[in-house]
C-alpha cells in the first residue's frame, strides 16, 4: 500500500517455507486484497502444505476472495515461472522444516552503446565496441 503499486496488478506471492514468521502476513494480505476488491488472478507458490494452509484460513475466517487464487505446490527445485522479463526459480535449501530458496534471474536486455560518448569520455575501444 505504501508503495502505491495496486492491489489489482499481476501478483505472484512466493512462501519459502511453513513457518509463521514467513507465512502469517498472508491471511493479511488475501484479506486486504479482497476488500479492495482485486479481480486479476493471485499466483501463490509454496511448500506442498500451501494449499491446505490456505484452504484452511479461508474457512476459519470465513472471507470470500472475489478473486481467483492460484495455488502452486513446489517440490522440487526448478523454474517455477517464467515471464517476459524475468524468470523465478526455486532451489531446496537446508531448514528444519521443507524448505525453498528463491532466485528471480532477469533475461537479457541489451542496451544501446554510443562509440561518440565513449570516446568523449577517454574510454579505449575494445572488444565490445
Amino acid at each position: 500500500m505504501k508503495a502505491k503499486t495496486g492491489f489489482n496488478r499481476k501478483m505472484k506471492i512466493f512462501i519459502s517455507h511453513m513457518h509463521g514468521d514467513h507465512l502469517m502476513g498472508l491471511p493479511g494480505i488475501l484479506q486486504t486484497m479482497s476488500l479492495l476488491e482485486r479481480e486479476r488472478k493471485l499466483d501463490v507458490y509454496g511448500p506442498p502444505e500451501i494449499r491446505s494452509f490456505v484452504e484452511a484460513i479461508r474457512e476459519t475466517v470465513q472471507f470470500a476472495l472475489p478473486f481467483p487464487v492460484e495455488i502452486h505446490e513446489i517440490e522440487n527445485s526448478g523454474v517455477l515461472c517464467e515471464e517476459e522479463e524475468y524468470i523465478v526459480e526455486a532451489m531446496q535449501s537446508n531448514h528444519v522444516v521443507a524448505s525453498f530458496a528463491f532466485a528471480l534471474v532477469e533475461k537479457l536486455r541489451p542496451g544501446r552503446f554510443y562509440p561518440e560518448k565513449a570516446k568523449a569520455l577517454g574510454i579505449p575501444e575494445g572488444p565490445l565496441w
